[in-house]
C-alpha cells in the first residue's frame, strides 16, 4: 500500500470501495448483506473471501489499529507567521485548522507543531481552544503538541492561559501559572449580558495598558463588547439540538503600538444570524459569497436580526463606525466569520473578501492605539 494511503480520508475511501465490491458479490450469489466496517474485535468472516481482498482488509484494520493504540500521530505544522491579522495568513490557519478537524472527526490522534512559528496572535490561541473545546464535547480528542521555539512566543503562548483550559502536565501548568500584566488570560462561557464579569474587566485592563480614561476612553468598547457579547444568546446561540454547547472566548495582551483584543464565538455565523428575504435565501443557496449579507448589517439600513427585536443587530454597525468616529483610537478592527473575512480602517471603507477555508464561528479582532 502506498504511503498515501495512510491518510484517514484514503483509509475510510478504500473500506468503503471494499465495503461495496462485497455487497456487489454478495448480490449476485444471494447471500447475506454484511458490512465490510466493522470493527476490530469483530469475530472473523466466515465466508471465504478472495486473498486480495483479504489482505487488504487485514492491512486497513492494522493501520486502524495502529491509529487506535496512538502509535501514529498526525502532524500538524502551524504556519510561521500564526495570525489572522491579514486575509492571507487567516487562508493559511483556515486551512490547517480545516485539517485538524478532519483528522478529530474521524477520532485519529494528532500533534501540533508551533516550534517553527514565529509571529504569534491570540486569534489562533482562541480558534485552538474553541476546536478542542468542540470535539471534546462530542468524543474525547488526542492532541499533543509543543511550544514555539521563540522564548518570546514561547512565555506569550504559556501566560495565554492556554493552559487553564487543557490538560498539560504539572510542570506545564506551574510554569504558566505565573501572570503576565501585559496579558488578560483567556476567559471563556456560554451566557453574557451587559453587567457580565469580563467586560468590566476588560474596560479595566485596557485602561490601564493604554493610559485612556475608564468612562469616557473606553465607552465605545464596552458598548461593542456588550453587543458581540450578547450575541451570543441571541443570535449565535439560539439554534437548538447542537452536539456541542457553544461558547465564546475573549482574551487580550499589549502590542508594539497599544492592546490587541480578540473574542470569538463558536456559534453560528454573520451570514446565518441575518434575517434574509425571500429571494436572498435563494440566492444564498446557489452562491456561496456572504458578503453582501455582512454589508448589509454593517450599514444598519435594513433590520437584519433574526432575533426580531427592535434592541438587536445593533452591534455590527457600532462596530462599523468605530475606526470612523474614533481614529485616534483604534488602528484597524477585524471580522472573520464563516467564508467572509472583513476589514475596518480609519478613512477607508469596509473591505470584504472571501476565505477559501470557512472560519468555524465568528472572530472580532482589536488593535487598539496607546495614548501613552
Amino acid at each position: 500500500m502506498k504511503k498515501y494511503c495512510r491518510e484517514p480520508k484514503y483509509i475510510h475511501l478504500l473500506l468503503k470501495r471494499a465495503d461495496k465490491t462485497l455487497r456487489d458479490r454478495q448480490k449476485k450469489t444471494n447471500g447475506p448483506q454484511k458490512s465490510f466496517l466493522r470493527s476490530l474485535s469483530d469475530s472473523p468472516r466466515k465466508e471465504k473471501l478472495p486473498s486480495n481482498v483479504r489482505k487488504r482488509r487485514h492491512k486497513l484494520q492494522r493501520i486502524l489499529a495502529e491509529h487506535q493504540s496512538a502509535k501514529i500521530r498526525y502532524p500538524h505544522k502551524a504556519p510561521e507567521i500564526f495570525t489572522l491579522q491579514t486575509k492571507e495568513y487567516a487562508e493559511q490557519c483556515c486551512k490547517m485548522f480545516d485539517e485538524l478537524k478532519d483528522h478529530l472527526e474521524h477520532g485519529f490522534p494528532v500533534h501540533l507543531d508551533f516550534s517553527e512559528v514565529r509571529h504569534l496572535t491570540g486569534g489562533p490561541i482562541l480558534y485552538l481552544l474553541s476546536i478542542m473545546d468542540i470535539w471534546d464535547q462530542q468524543s474525547a480528542c488526542d492532541i499533543k503538541g509543543n511550544t514555539p521555539a521563540n522564548p518570546n512566543l514561547k512565555h506569550y503562548f504559556e501566560q495565554s492561559g492556554f493552559y487553564d483550559h487543557v490538560s498539560v502536565s504539572p510542570l506545564a501548568r506551574t510554569r504558566a501559572s505565573k501572570e503576565d500584566p501585559h496579558i488578560l488570560r483567556i476567559t471563556n462561557g456560554h451566557k453574557a449580558s451587559h453587567s457580565s464579569p469580563p467586560i468590566p474587566k476588560v474596560l479595566d485592563f485596557i485602561a490601564e495598558q493604554t493610559g485612556l480614561p475608564r468612562r469616557t476612553g473606553t465607552k465605545s468598547l464596552f458598548t461593542a463588547l456588550a453587543e458581540i457579547i450578547g450575541n451570543v444568546l441571541d443570535h449565535a446561540y439560539a439554534k437548538q439540538g447542537l452536539p456541542y454547547s457553544p461558547t465564546w472566548w475573549l482574551m487580550a495582551s499589549t502590542s508594539l503600538r497599544g492592546m490587541h483584543l480578540v473574542i470569538l464565538d463558536n456559534g453560528d455565523t454573520i451570514p446565518q444570524t441575518v434575517n434574509k428575504r425571500l429571494t436572498e435565501k435563494f440566492k444564498s443557496i446557489m452562491n456561496s459569497n456572504n458578503s453582501g449579507f455582512i454589508l448589509s448589517a454593517l450599514n444598519g439600513k435594513v433590520p437584519r436580526s433574526a432575533t426580531k427585536k427592535s434592541y438587536r443587530g445593533q452591534g455590527l454597525p457600532i462596530i462599523k463606525e468605530m475606526p470612523q468616529r474614533e481614529p485616534e483610537l483604534f488602528e484597524k478592527i477585524i471580522i472573520v466569520s464563516g467564508k467572509e473575512y472583513v476589514t475596518l480602517v480609519p478613512g477607508k471603507v469596509p473591505v470584504t473578501e472571501s476565505l477559501e477555508h470557512a472560519f468555524f464561528g465568528t472572530l472580532y479582532s482589536f488593535d487598539i492605539r496607546s495614548s501613552k
